[in-house]
């Protein structure tokens, strides 16, 4: 399934992708973000709902929406789609991440230089972190690296500057 330049469409975020775009997953022709659990109510149900779950999983499209983040339901509007994936722009927030903030650069919607601005500076180092690890498991192959802390700035304003 793919979804046709121009949709719109409605998807929680749940991750980040490297480069800082928010990542989400579209299900099917209802749209139900990843989020949405079952229950089943019998034993029997449970393995219909097994299979069920699994043909909506391969349904499903990752779709990248840069300016989004983990936590916030938004709507977007595809730009690029393939097979398993789509390139999204973000129409707007229905519910924003509890972690969002404002950001302090007047050009931050338009720029692109100072990307998660809008995310709270330790989210931001959880994310490096994050993405560092996952570098050397997926890429490198090293899955038992023990990882020192991300060391913080005293203040993350200004040190870029030159």
């Amino acid at each position: 399934m793919q979804l046709e330049k121009g949709t719109v469409i409605q998807v929680t975020i749940h991750d980040l992708a490297f480069g800082g775009a928010g990542v989400g997953r579209w299900r099917g022709q209802t749209g139900q973000a990843e989020e949405q659990t079952r229950q089943a109510e019998k034993p029997a149900q449970s393995a219909q709902l097994q299979h069920r779950q699994e043909a909506e999983k391969k349904a499903e499209i990752i779709v990248f929406v840069p300016g989004a983040l983990p936590g916030d339901r938004v709507e977007a509007r595809i730009l690029r789609s393939k097979k398993n994936f789509c390139e999204a722009e973000l129409v707007q927030i229905i519910k924003k991440a509890p972690n969002r903030i404002a950001a302090r650069c007047k050009h931050f919607d338009i720029c692109g230089g100072c990307s998660l601005q809008n995310l709270a500076y330790e989210d931001q180092l959880a994310w490096k972190e994050k993405m560092v690890r996952d570098a050397l498991e997926r890429i490198g192959g090293i899955e038992t690296m023990e990882l020192l802390p991300i060391i913080g700035c005293d203040s993350p304003w200004f040190y870029r500057n030159k």
